[in-house]
């Protein structure tokens, strides 16, 4: 199991047993295998249905229509594996629109992921947000290429910084800093 909380009040839990982890380092050297740029993350898809919590005031979300956000961006309640709603702002509503017109497998809760680049700053563009070490981001929408089973029209990244990350109750990060 994977917990993550926030000093902004995020508190979510997922189940992991026997799914792959995915470390995007830069290196792609065999037939079948991906990396992103820049590099510097290490993500998981969560069991389907598994994801229990509240998500609260990410620093940005990658999506065309939102960004890097001005806080409070609001809540977002997840109940057995998916978004059930999100309020508290004018680009929470947007966000839950988003959702809402992509349908009900946009919601799926697809992965959790660390960022581990102490290079990338989190508050310069979106695709450094997500790799800054210190930061973890969820993810909401399809989880294929993670080996979830959720096809979907998208693949969102909700992105938080200074998590305190446990798994199976053993601390790893404390307010983005590893503890381990």
């Amino acid at each position: 199991q994977i917990r993550f909380t926030t000093p902004e009040g995020s508190d979510l839990r997922i189940e992991v047993e026997n799914r792959p982890v995915a470390m995007l380092t830069g290196v792609a050297t065999q037939k079948g295998t991906f990396t992103a740029f820049p590099d510097g993350e290490v993500a998981l898809s969560p069991q389907e249905g598994s994801a229990e919590g509240v998500l609260v005031d990410p620093i940005s979300i990658e999506h065309k229509d939102l960004g890097i956000l001005r806080k409070p961006f609001g809540r977002v309640e997840i109940r057995a594996g998916k978004v059930v709603s999100i309020s508290g702002s004018p680009e929470a509503d947007r966000f839950w629109r988003v959702l809402e017109e992509n349908g009900d497998t946009a919601k799926n809760i697809a992965e959790f992921a660390l960022g581990t680049n102490p290079a990338c700053r989190p508050h310069v563009s979106l695709r450094e947000a997500k790799k800054t070490r210190g930061t973890c981001h969820v993810a909401v929408g399809d989880s294929r290429t993670l080996v979830g089973n959720v096809e979907s029209p998208l693949h969102v990244d909700l992105i938080f910084a200074k998590p305190t990350v446990y798994a199976d109750e053993q601390m790893i990060l404390k307010d983005g800093q590893l503890s381990i």
